[in-house]
């Protein structure tokens, strides 16, 4: 069972347009883990190294359609 890790709907957004965000916490070790978003959705897998950076590895694309970036302002 591999650790992981729930984002904001922002974070979220940020990752699947192939960013890395930080955690300001986060139970899981560094390593591969799995990653949801919003309401536990499955998001696909990323990578956390030791400063708290999630990185993209495999997201699922279906689901990158239905994330939206917030809005500003």
């Amino acid at each position: 069972d591999w650790p992981h890790v729930e984002l904001s709907a922002a974070l979220a957004a940020r990752l699947l347009n192939g960013q890395s965000v930080s955690l300001t916490s986060s139970a899981a070790r560094p390593g591969a883990v799995r990653v949801y978003g919003p309401e536990h959705g499955f998001l696909g897998l990323g990578e956390l190294d030791t400063a708290q950076k999630l990185k993209p590895r495999r997201l699922l694309a279906a689901i990158a359609r239905l994330v939206t970036l917030p809005t500003s302002g």
